[in-house]
């Protein structure tokens, strides 16, 4: 409901910290407010905004030279000054988010990140930082992302060497488990549109006195897939692509990237959080991505780890406090968009 107080605070551009309990779940900035006002259900006031990683999609990129930097040291250059610090790990973030003093799941190592020396690229005038930073987080297949307290950028790769820390159950009606179940609804998909057997990249580059003929054809590279019971091909012709290897490593990325789309899983479920084994001693961890979920569907008898996504935060009069996860198969490899 609209206040005056609530008016004076919520100015586009403020800082907004949001929390649940006592865990802080994102820190970012309000982009616009809307105040409404209805005889019925008298007056409102929206605010809209995105965390501090929001401010990568919008500010323009720096003219600075990237070449020989790794990839750590060439986060730094394009996030300050919204971050003040660069983190190749999301270990400290998600603990973060699940809360202090939370039981967790087992979890292995943080996937390990080879901080090698990047390419030169020439920033365009008025291209994004997050552009420019996806160009290189694309070939070396890592993902970025803002921790929830606004403090670290993360340039990092999931993390699939966990034990299950949320378990969900969908019962079929008749089921002596009916009880346990603890899903408001989800969707489940596989599907193989847009996504293909063999990928084959081709370097196109024009060629000159010593790159020609049999040099630019052999630039080629394929990537396979095993969900198909029949061929279904796809060619990718690449004006960077200068070498076999270079060609092998964007055939992966485009099945990759294709294929983390296969199976997907949403969940609507109550509450924001669930205490691990379903302790009732214990706090309940918030939901938290880049973590592990049992899932299991008694009526098809699909079941399996599935690795969180995506999480969504959902508080109503009418539902209570919901949560919507997106889940892909552990195990799903995922590349930057």
């Amino acid at each position: 409901q609209m206040s005056e107080q609530l008016w004076l605070i919520a100015k586009p551009d403020a800082v907004v910290r949001v929390f649940i309990d006592d865990s802080q779940v994102l820190e970012g900035y309000i982009d616009e407010r809307e105040r409404t006002l209805d005889k019925n259900d008298g007056s409102t006031l929206t605010i809209a905004g995105r965390d501090k990683g929001g401010r990568l999609v919008d500010e323009s990129a720096p003219f600075l030279s990237f070449a020989g930097l790794d990839i750590e040291e060439l986060g730094k250059r394009l996030v300050t000054p919204w971050f003040p610090k660069v983190v190749l790990s999301n270990a400290r973030n998600r603990q973060l988010i699940k809360g202090k003093s939370r039981r967790s799941a087992k979890i292995g190592d943080e996937p390990a990140i080879v901080a090698d020396r990047r390419e030169a690229r020439k920033v365009e005038p008025g291209e994004t930082t997050a552009c420019v930073l996806g160009f290189f987080l694309e070939r070396a297949q890592l993902l970025a992302w803002s921790s929830s307290d606004g403090r670290e950028f993360i340039i990092g790769k999931p993390n699939h060497d966990q034990g299950p820390q949320y378990f969900f159950l969908a019962p079929r009606k008749e089921s002596q488990r009916w009880q346990e179940g603890n899903v408001k609804s989800f969707t489940y998909t596989e599907s193989v549109s847009e996504r293909y057997s063999e990928i084959q990249v081709c370097g196109s580059s024009r060629g000159n006195s010593e790159n020609y003929g049999p040099n630019v054809t052999k630039r080629t590279a394929t990537a396979t897939s095993t969900a198909f019971f029949r061929r279904k091909r796809l060619v990718v012709s690449d004006d960077d692509v200068k070498t076999p290897t270079m060609a092998k490593a964007r055939a992966d990325r485009e099945m990759a990237l294709r294929d983390a789309r296969g199976v997907e899983l949403t969940l609507q479920v109550p509450g924001f959080g669930q205490a691990l084994g379903g302790d009732d001693t214990t706090r309940p961890a918030l939901y938290a991505f880049d973590s592990v979920a049992r899932w299991e569907d008694e009526e098809t008898g699909v079941v399996g780890d599935y690795f969180i996504t995506r999480v969504q935060f959902n508080r109503s009069k009418s539902d209570g406090d919901t949560t919507e996860l997106h889940l892909v198969p552990r195990g799903t490899t995922l590349v930057s968009r």
